[in-house]
């Protein structure tokens, strides 16, 4: 036998640490794929926290929020810092103080700028109004609810 130079040479001509059973490589490529597609999978939405996210209004006092062509979507965030929320009322800005004691929300002392606006008007009042009847929040599959007194929901927000 003549040296070539590597140890462990085989006589097919592949070093002995690479040799590999038959079936191995489509075992390996299969487990690789599958180790891939579990990374790339999206995750399950986590619960979000009331604060420090911006909340688009999706339904008021149990009906959909139907934005016209040139309305804004009506928006809320609860600003921990400050006790503050802030938003859009879908035609003006807001700002308001709020309160969390637990599960319970207290709202008051909204106001708002006073543009005059032709589309998103309706919603204003009514969005305003349940704001500060809200008494409890929850946050569940990225939806923020916010229901009165009764334990009726009367605004849901979504991410």
């Amino acid at each position: 036998m003549r040296y070539t130079g590597m140890p462990n040479r085989k006589p097919g001509g592949f070093p002995a640490m690479i040799h590999r059973p038959k079936g191995a490589l489509p075992a390996i490529a299969l487990l690789a794929g599958i180790v891939l597609a579990a990374c790339t999978a999206p995750a399950p939405a986590a619960d979000l926290p009331l604060e420090g996210h911006a909340w688009k209004l999706a339904m008021l006092n149990g009906k959909p929020v139907a934005l016209t062509a040139d309305q804004e979507q009506p928006t809320l965030a609860f600003d921990p810092g400050a006790g503050r929320i802030t938003g859009s009322t879908g035609c003006n800005s807001m700002s308001g103080l709020y309160r969390l004691e637990g599960a319970r929300v207290t709202i008051e002392r909204v106001a708002m700028t006073r543009r005059a606006c032709l589309n998103g008007g309706q919603t204003e009042q009514p969005y305003v109004a349940a704001l500060e009847q809200a008494r409890s929040w929850k946050t569940a599959d990225g939806q923020l609810t916010l229901s009165d007194a009764s334990g009726q929901p009367i605004l849901v927000f979504r991410q």
